[in-house]
């Protein structure tokens, strides 16, 4: 293999080539470390992957979805190491592979240490302190120094960690005196000070003198006591008002949910109870007896007393609302109340009498069907149930203390009758339900009272020729109740009849046979 030699510029094998001309030399020693990093990084942005959306159609469609992927997420991850980079470049505090020197605290009665807090693009070295006891300083003392550490800019973790950790330096009694780092010891915050404070002797006059840090050793004692109980009375008062604040929170979402219920006041009477330590829960409870509760929540009342089940409030709500907008539907709204508080009056009723909406959909379309009823039917209504009027059929119909099941069957009481005036018959309130509660249709009703009238007048005649009598509650015994003995009954008048006009002239000869076979 050919070698090249710079300085004569020929290959080795003895051609000759023109001489190399030199220039001038960098002074690489007037190039700043931060020059060095901003070039370094300058040259992994030029040199880092070109992102996946600026490839080329071409270059995208030659790779499968695997490898896709595979170069979107190393594009990405390049990109938050150069972002990691640039961002320590700008501000050491920013660097987590450099963790710096903490400051020393002047008194010695604090160890002051740096954590790694946040990610690798998010995160920085935040300043902390703790009293400087035996227990910190074996667990803060060697964070109180500075180095590279083991996190890269990929990775935070490590970040509180150095990769030449320090170790402790102990006295004969084991306590931490300092830290060493590559063979070079830093003093401790506290040894440092206390010590030097406390020991007049030590290492220069050991000819007799005696060791006269007893004194001095005691009043560092009582420094870190008084910062360690200052600390904890700190940490005891952050730890009260973390407490205080969020039991404050509790109290106000507990207001926001009676707000809802218009009861917003009726909470502030247990604020003091939540601060103080009640959990929420038992709050509520204490809250669910007061008198302004039950008012608000009388359906619930109700059905406690019936001994059913209550509603939570969120439901109650719910049917409050459901309520409203049938009653809204139906044109009904007054009937509801014309203040917030005598419509939850009137929702409590149905919600304590167990009526639900659907329940109540129900007597507002029975209701709506009767009053556009025909004249008939109105009139029927009047006079089968005269304690409703044209203008309060939708207040009796949605009367909590009337039973769907009756107020049905006086719904088609009415039609049935109305059936019946209209064919100039008499109706009563005893028969038209019990043609209801027989099932009897208004179709079916309307068939037989036509039937019923066209037979009474005959029928009446012809039982009157017996010095008899023939009534319409015979007629619907044959039409409407199917009595066998009231058909037997018209038959034997439709023979009388055919007797009697026997060779006579007249239309009516046959009517009754006719019509006696004409039940339902």
């Amino acid at each position: 293999m050919a070698r090249f030699n710079p300085e004569l510029m020929r290959i080795d094998d003895d051609q000759p080539q023109p001489q190399r001309v030199f220039g001038t030399k960098t002074d690489t020693s007037k190039i700043t470390e931060a020059e060095v990093t901003a070039a370094s990084i300058a040259a992994a942005k030029e040199l880092a992957m070109t992102p996946y959306a600026e490839l080329s159609a071409d270059e995208r469609r030659a790779m499968t979805q695997a490898e896709k992927t595979a170069y979107i997420q190393a594009a990405r991850e390049e990109q938050a190491r150069i972002a990691a980079e640039e961002r320590a470049a700008s501000d050491p505090m920013f660097d987590l592979t450099n963790r710096p020197d903490a400051p020393k605290d002047s008194t010695g009665n604090f160890i002051n240490y740096y954590s790694w807090v946040g990610g690798a693009n998010t995160g920085q070295w935040k300043l902390y302190r703790a009293p400087n006891t035996a227990e910190n300083q074996a667990k803060y003392g060697s964070r109180a120094i500075g180095g590279q550490t083991q996190a890269t800019f990929d990775d935070p973790v490590g970040a509180n960690g150095l990769i030449n950790q320090p170790q402790p330096i102990k006295d004969a009694k084991g306590n931490i005196t300092g830290w060493s780092t590559d063979g070079v010891e830093t003093s401790t915050n506290n040894n440092a000070t206390n010590n030097n404070a406390g020991n007049n002797n030590a290492g220069n006059n050991n000819n007799g003198s005696g060791n006269n840090n007893n004194g001095n050793n005691g009043g560092g004692n009582d420094a870190i006591a008084n910062a360690t109980k200052y600390a904890a009375d700190l940490q005891a008062a952050s730890d009260a008002a973390a407490i205080k604040s969020q039991r404050l929170s509790a109290w106000a979402v507990l207001k926001a949910e009676f707000d809802k219920y218009g009861l917003g006041t009726l909470a502030d009477a247990v604020k003091d109870l939540i601060i103080n330590g009640t959990p929420s829960a038992q709050a509520t409870m204490i809250l669910r007896e007061r008198p302004e509760y039950k008012a608000r929540f009388a359906g619930n009342e109700a059905r406690r007393k019936a001994g059913l089940n209550v509603y939570d409030e969120g439901t109650y709500l719910d049917l409050e609302n459901a309520m409203a907008e049938i009653f809204t539907a139906y044109g009904q709204k007054s009937l509801m109340g014309s203040t917030r508080d005598q419509q939850q009056a009137t929702f409590a009723k149905y919600i304590g009498g167990t009526i639900a909406p659907t329940e109540l959909k129900r007597r507002m379309d029975i209701a709506s069907g009767l009053s556009k009823s025909d004249n008939n039917t109105l009139k029927a209504i009047k006079e089968l149930f005269p304690m409703i009027s044209d203008g309060d059929i939708f207040a009796y119909f949605l009367k909590p203390e009337e039973t769907l099941p009756k107020l049905e069957a006086k719904a088609q009481a009415a039609s049935i009758g109305g059936a019946f005036l209209a064919q100039g018959l008499k109706i009563n309130t005893a028969s038209m339900e019990e043609y209801a509660a027989l099932g009897i249709s208004r179709e079916q009703a309307q068939l037989g009272a036509a039937q019923i009238a066209s037979v009474l007048p005959r029928a009446a005649q012809l039982r009157a020729y017996e010095n008899g009598t023939y009534t319409q509650q015979q007629a619907e015994d044959v039409y409407l109740r199917q009595s066998a003995t009231a058909k037997k009954e018209l038959e034997d008048l439709a023979k009388l009849e055919t007797g009697r006009m026997s060779g006579a002239s007249g239309t009516s000869k046959v009517s009754l046979k006719s019509a006696s076979r004409n039940t339902f």
